[in-house]
């Protein structure tokens, strides 16, 4: 290879003086900045494909919803989930197009698919029960790869999905402290009224039971 042919990749392509000039101070200064120029830039896209990706999961995790316990069901209640002719558009773009999702209950299914199929955009419309027809008495839980740590235990994070429970524990409590004989005796009657809805609900919703149901699930995933 000649010397006048020779390329250095730190330089993005320009031709390397190869007469001997880095043999002067000026020479080797003026490559030097050349190349640190570059890394700065390198290091910036890098930093910038890093933020657009971290900003592209949020976005999509901020549309999951939280997960809440159910307590209401209906009669129809379904464990299965058939739905016929499902149709799932992301970005303009028909990842389904009158296709058929069949679960059955108490088997397990893997989604296999290269990056970008739609995997995780058809599994966050289930949890948003933006699929047509989908059961809403279902619990859908999403299970996040990287979380925040904090000083919960993992038996009080699945306690406190239970987000009516917490609400009605909250309200019995304020209940309890308000001072009722300065009222209205018609306001007496409706703050008697509520209590007994409240502390009926609890009751209803085996409030007592949490703890032990939430230990169970932790140690069917193996905790």
């Amino acid at each position: 290879m000649r010397e006048d042919d020779f390329y250095d990749p730190l330089l993005a392509g320009e031709k390397v003086n190869q007469s001997g000039n880095y043999n002067s101070m000026e020479g080797r200064e003026e490559w030097m900045k050349k190349k640190d120029k570059k890394k700065v830039n390198d290091d910036m896209k890098a930093q910038d494909a890093l933020d657009r990706k971290i900003t592209e999961f949020m976005a999509t995790k901020e549309k999951v919803p939280p997960p809440r316990v159910i307590h209401d069901k209906s009669e129809n209640s379904k464990a299965d989930i058939y739905l016929p002719k499902v149709t799932l558009v992301a970005g303009g773009k028909a990842l389904l197009d009158g296709a058929t999702l069949r679960l059955t209950r108490g088997r397990k299914y893997g989604l296999v698919g290269r990056n970008g199929i739609g995997k995780t955009t058809l599994i966050n419309a289930m949890c948003r029960r933006e699929l047509e027809k989908m059961p809403m008495n279902l619990h859908i839980l999403q299970v996040e790869q990287e979380v925040i740590g904090d000083d919960m235990t993992v038996l009080q994070h699945v306690i406190e999905c239970d987000v009516e429970r917490l609400q009605l524990l909250k309200e019995q409590e304020e209940l309890a402290a308000t001072d009722t004989r300065d009222m209205e005796e018609e306001d007496k009657d409706e703050h008697i009224d509520r209590m007994k809805y409240v502390n009926d609900r609890l009751e209803l919703i085996g409030a007592d039971e949490v703890e032990h149901k939430a230990t169970q699930i932790l140690l069917g995933l193996g905790f």
